[in-house]
C-alpha cells in the first residue's frame, strides 16, 4: 500500500490557484489565476494522521499599467509555508481520501507604478491553508492525488522598494482556490 504508515512521505506535484473574490480586494490590478507548484515533507505518528510541512508557489499575471489603450501586463509571485495537521477519514485497499489544515504564511510580490517608476511592492500575513487529496496507490509506495485546496489570508504587511510602508486604506486579501494533481512517496516507516 502507498499510504504512509507511521512513517516520512514526500509529495509534490502541479497545480492552478485561482484567486477568488472582489478584483478590487486582490493585491494587483485586474490579477488572474496561475500555475504552480506545491511540495511538502510529511510524518504521520499513527496510521490515519501526521503533519505536513509545506510550500505553495505559483506565479500570477496582472496588469501594471495603461497607457493609449495599451495594456502593459506584469507577473507576481506567490509563496505560502505552511504546517498542516493531516488525516485519512477514509481508506480503501488503493484508494484514500486525506484531508489537511493549519495556518500558513502567505507572500506576494510584484510591481506597481509609482510617479512614473515601476518599483517593487508586497504583502504578506499569516492566514490558514486547507486541502483534500484523492489519492490513489500506484505501487507499493507510490500513489496519485487529485488535489483540492482552499487558501484564506487577509494580509498585514506591506512592503514598497522592500521596506515596511503604511498602505493607504484596507490592505487587500489572498483569498484562493487552488487543484492539481500531485505525487506521494512513502519515504520510511516506524513499522517493522
Amino acid at each position: 500500500m502507498a499510504f504512509a504508515q507511521k512513517g516520512l512521505s514526500i509529495e509534490g506535484g502541479i497545480i492552478y490557484d485561482r484567486p477568488v473574490g472582489d478584483m478590487n480586494s486582490r493585491p494587483f490590478d485586474d490579477m488572474r489565476p496561475g500555475f504552480g507548484y506545491t511540495a511538502n515533507i510529511g510524518f504521520d505518528f499513527f496510521e490515519r494522521g501526521g503533519l505536513e510541512l509545506g510550500v505553495i508557489r505559483s506565479t500570477h499575471s496582472f496588469d501594471l499599467y495603461t497607457i493609449g489603450g495599451a495594456t502593459a501586463e506584469e507577473t507576481a509571485d506567490k509563496t505560502s509555508f505552511f504546517l498542516r495537521l493531516r488525516g485519512s477519514p477514509l481508506k480503501r485497499e488503493k484508494f484514500a481520501v486525506i484531508v489537511a489544515a493549519g495556518p500558513g504564511y502567505f507572500d506576494i510580490s510584484g510591481e506597481t507604478v509609482i510617479q512614473g517608476n515601476i518599483v517593487a511592492e508586497g504583502y504578506s500575513g499569516w492566514g490558514i491553508t486547507t486541502s483534500s487529496r484523492f489519492r490513489y496507490s500506484v505501487t507499493p509506495g507510490l500513489a496519485i492525488s487529485i488535489y483540492f485546496g482552499v487558501n484564506l489570508v487577509n494580509y498585514s504587511r506591506y512592503d514598497l522598494l522592500g521596506y515596511n510602508t503604511d498602505y493607504p486604506g484596507d490592505l487587500p486579501n489572498g483569498n484562493s482556490l487552488t487543484w492539481g494533481l500531485t505525487f506521494f512517496h512513502c519515504v520510511g516507516s516506524l513499522k517493522h
